[in-house]
């Protein structure tokens, strides 16, 4: 497919960190279909969106940050996608990348990397010169990626019978950046063509021929590209140890083996040469079958053989885990740990670890590490040398104010010239739900018996667990001194000095975490014990003496009416 003259009818632009891989998609499907189809789906945890286009977009770009961990360039890569019928069972096509022949006038490279009459893409070229990589967006782009229907698992997980998206991504990735073979053979139209490019360099062909795929003609390599475990990847020496102790078949003495075999008709197949062997194993990511791996296994080491170890670097493998719980209080500080560990055997320099808490989090800077920094809601730390399997951990004091589920991001790479073979634990990305805890229960009785300037100590019981924050106060509208413990919320005083019994009434406010209730309690005042037994002895003898009083003076009246 040409990508001139596209109706470019919606251009999602996504950037990621320059100092890893910056690359820029643009989205070319038209509306309502692909990448933008409005098709309602159930958001999970591992895809957050809610129509079928943008779950798309989300493995995507998900996928487009991983691998930007994994190969360095200070170039931008441009890449068209869209969504498309395509025939013969294929996955996916990848268009390009566009190249172009080095020339004796063309500025060389400070690695010393292109040749003169090699074939190089656009994208590499200016990764090693460290020029710009620029096109315009309504009609060039370093490659065009056409995706089918056949990937339907959205997610990152295994799913029995569901291959995913995401792995088809990672493999139409390493070819956007040449990992393709340049020759068009068999069935090309509007004639075979051959050309070399920093692929082919290491293609080596057993048969009768033992030598370099370049050296071959056009009749010979339609010959050999069509006979089994005859053509390899001779790389360098890392390349031939890797898969010496990783790999269990599809390597030889010579390197890896490539994919080459013919058509069903005994014709040329043109995806050899540019793939895997399916004879490589365990699985590897750039079989032509498209297996569904998200490791670059020995691809990482075909990656750095072409160049983008700029002949200084290696392959490594760094890793990035979050190691705390993925459920917070709101408002409650927390240490959130990411531990960070280089898998590899050689030291790495400048790697670089990022951070990035929800915007609602508020960080403690003076908390952080001498070699963090902070910049809105994100964490960078730098190590200057990481060795091998020295692993570390870095705390982020933090908290969170806002109740929902978040997406935890961590990513770490390196800024110098590696290329990681697995990219999947440079990118942790964990669900955080942060929540409110149950109030804590504070029992206290509704109503006390003291006595008369009794000392009175009234103590609620509760059991507090870690980050509950716990304060109380008491408060009273009675006029009388007391005095409380605001962590135990014991309420001390004498009580008053009364003939009659008293009610006082006091409130308890128990504070945690921003979060209050209130509970109301009686204290009655009893009058001493003497009061109220003279009390008790004198009520029923003044009432005698009246009743008497009473009959005597109806007796003198009844007397003197009588008389």
């Amino acid at each position: 497919m040409n990508c001139k003259g596209t109706l470019l009818l919606i251009t999602l632009l996504t950037c990621f960190n320059i100092n890893a891989t910056n690359i820029v998609i643009t989205y070319i499907d038209e509306p309502n279909v692909g990448f933008n189809d409005p098709t309602t789906r159930k958001a999970t945890s591992d895809n957050p969106a809610t129509t079928l286009g943008e779950a798309r977009k989300y493995i995507l770009e998900t996928t487009v940050e991983l691998f930007s961990t994994q190969i360095k360039t200070d170039s931008d890569i441009f890449w068209a996608v869209e969504y498309s019928e395509l025939g013969g069972g294929f996955g996916a096509i990848t268009l390009g990348p566009v190249s172009t022949e080095f020339a004796s006038f063309d500025t060389p490279d400070p690695f010393g990397i292109l040749e003169i009459g090699r074939s190089y893409p656009f994208l590499f070229s200016h990764a090693l010169k460290g020029t710009a990589n620029t096109f315009d967006f309504s009609d060039d782009y370093d490659a065009t990626t056409v995706f089918s229907e056949l990937y339907p698992n959205l997610t990152f997980s295994l799913i029995e019978g569901q291959p995913r998206l995401s792995s088809t991504i990672l493999h139409e990735l390493v070819h956007v950046i040449g990992f393709s073979n340049a020759d068009c053979l068999g069935n090309c139209l509007p004639a075979p063509a051959s050309r070399k490019n920093q692929f082919s360099k290491y293609v080596y062909v057993s048969d009768n021929i033992n030598g370099q795929w370049d050296n071959l003609s056009i009749e010979e390599k339609e010959r050999v590209g069509v006979l089994e475990n005859q053509v390899t990847f001779k790389g360098r020496n890392s390349l031939f140890s890797y898969g010496q102790n990783n790999l269990t078949s599809g390597f030889n003495e010579h390197g890896v083996e490539l994919h080459s075999t013919s058509n069903d008709d005994g014709t040329y197949d043109n995806q050899s040469i540019g793939h895997l062997s399916a004879n490589v194993q365990p699985e590897q990511l750039m079989h032509s079958a498209g297996k569904d791996v998200m490791q670059l296994g020995i691809s990482a080491h075909i990656l750095c053989d072409m160049g983008w170890c700029r002949d200084t670097g290696f392959v490594t493998d760094l890793s990035i885990s979050y190691e705390s719980s993925t459920t917070l209080l709101a408002n409650t500080e927390s240490p959130l740990t990411f531990e960070i560990v280089n898998l590899g055997g050689k030291t790495v320099n400048n790697a670089i670890v990022e951070l990035i808490f929800p915007m609602s989090t508020v960080i403690n800077e003076s908390a952080l590490q001498d070699n963090c920094s902070l910049l809105n809601t994100m964490v960078t730390c730098t190590y200057d040398e990481l060795y091998p399997s020295d692993y570390l951990d870095i705390t982020v004091q933090a908290t969170i104010t806002d109740l929902a589920v978040y997406s935890l991001k961590g990513k770490i790479y390196s800024d110098t010239y590696v290329v990681d073979l697995n990219g999947m634990n440079n990118l942790s990305i964990k669900p955080l739900t942060v929540q409110v805890r149950d109030f804590p229960t504070i029992t206290i009785n509704e109503t006390y018996n003291v006595n008369s300037e009794a000392t009175v100590n009234i103590i609620p019981t509760f059991s507090a667990q870690e980050h509950d924050n716990l304060t109380f106060e008491w408060t009273t509208d009675e006029d009388i001194v007391f005095t409380q413990d605001n962590a135990t919320g014991e309420l001390a005083f004498t009580a008053p000095k009364v003939t009659s019994v008293k009610s006082l009434t006091f409130s308890l406010i128990t504070i945690s975490n921003g979060r209050t209730t209130e509970q109301s309690i009686t204290i009655k005042v009893n009058p001493p014990a003497a009061i109220v037994q003279a009390a008790d002895e004198s009520s029923p003898g003044g009432g005698m003496i009246n009743l008497l009083s009473l009959f005597s003076m109806l007796l003198l009246i009844t007397f003197k009416k009588a008389k």
